[in-house]
């Protein structure tokens, strides 16, 4: 889910956030772009640390906050929404 961040944008800012709306990750792309998600990104995707080469738009001596084709990812210290409670339906997701 892509969350519209105004103004300048710092991966604090959205890390703060996906963890305020739930979501146990926060990612970064192109310097500005915000997003939130429950699903941990696969490690086979996983890009060399320079290529999140973008300065974070808000400034703020944060570093950078992804890359143009490049998303730098936070843990946001939530539980999955689909691990957060154990009841099972009849696909075997915990909901």
């Amino acid at each position: 889910m892509q969350i519209s961040l105004f103004g300048n944008n710092m991966f604090s800012r959205c890390l703060d956030t996906c963890t305020e709306v739930g979501y146990a990750y926060a990612g970064m792309v192109n310097g500005a772009e915000c997003y939130c998600d429950n699903r941990k990104p696969s490690r086979k995707r996983k890009l060399e640390e320079s290529s999140c080469n973008v300065t974070c738009s808000g400034g703020g001596g944060e570093g950078k906050c992804g890359g143009p084709l490049a998303v730098s990812v936070y843990q946001t210290g939530m539980k999955p929404v689909l691990e957060r409670e154990t009841k099972n339906d009849t696909t075997g997701l915990k909901y």
